[in-house]
This record gives C-alpha cells, structure tokens and sequence, in this order.
C-alpha cells in the first residue's frame, strides 16, 4: 500500500511540475512556438544534439541582432527550449517558444530559423514554426513528456530570457 500512495504522490508532484511550467509560460506571451526534428535515423548522441541546437540558436541570434550585439551586448531572442525523444524513444526532436519584439523580427526570426534549420544543422529534418496565439493551448506542450527521473525536459544550454526590471 505504501508504494502506491508513494507513486501517486510522485505523479502528482509531475503534474503540478508541468502546470507549474505551463502556468508561467503563459505569463510570458512568447509570439512564436516552433518543433526541430531530426532524421530518424540520426546518429547524433544527446551531446551532439545539444551543439547542434546552440550552434542553431547562435546563427538564429546573429542574424536578428548581428554578431557585435550577440558578442558585447548579449543581445538575443528570448525563448525556451525543449528537447524530447518522442514517445518511441526515437523521434529527436525539441520544441520552443520565443519572443518577437514586432511584426518585422517576428518575420526575420521565422525565415532565419527555417533557413539555418534546414540548411546548416547536419542530420536536421524538419522544423515547423507557427505564431502562438492565446486559443492554441501551446504552453505545457514542451514538457509533456517529463518524466520523473528523466533529463528529458527544459534545454537550460539554448534557452534565454532577459532579466525583468
């Protein structure tokens, strides 16, 4: 009896986990939500992947801010990233959310992240970016899948938010 109230408690706390992110990503009124695929028979380990992702994210933050921003300034797109190996375990792919600060970055950042998607990341299948709109019900969708246990979940290397004032 003890293992299943224990296991209970430790599914309940997954969930309040995941509310708790959804809840504050809501907050955050991210403008874009996009999904980064692989191949599927790609041979990158988790550690190349993860270059592979920051690599993307530098080249994404250069165009839109140019590389003396990036460098001196620190000036990049705020998002948060997601990395999932899907439900079969063999699906490598991430989800993000990010932040156009107008109607023009909203443009440049869609065609730079499918550009250097799909020109520049080795192994790199598909990316699919669509404006994230309130009726879309997007927020918790990043950390579906987590796991107890799992290191399956918030992409802490690529992710940046400004600090509030």
């Amino acid at each position: 009896m003890y293992l299943v109230g224990s296991e209970h408690r430790a599914r309940k706390n997954v969930q309040l986990y995941k509310d708790a992110i959804a809840d504050w990503q809501k907050q955050q009124q991210f403008t874009l939500f996009g999904t980064c695929s692989f191949k599927h028979n790609s041979y990158l380990g988790r550690e190349q992947r993860i270059k592979a992702y920051r690599r993307f994210w530098n080249a994404v933050d250069r165009q839109i801010h140019t590389a003396k921003a990036v460098q001196k300034y620190n000036r990049r797109i705020e998002r948060f990233v997601f990395e999932e190996e899907g439900k079969s375990r063999q699906f490598l792919h991430s989800h993000f959310f990010c932040k156009a600060e107008n109607a023009k970055q909203l443009k440049q950042i869609i065609n730079a992240t499918q550009h250097f998607w799909n020109e520049r990341v080795e192994t790199a299948d598909k990316l699919y970016i669509d404006v994230n709109t309130v009726g879309d019900w997007r927020e918790g969708y990043g950390i579906k899948e987590y796991r107890l246990g799992s290191d399956e979940q918030l992409l802490v290397e690529c992710c940046y938010l400004r600090e509030q004032s």
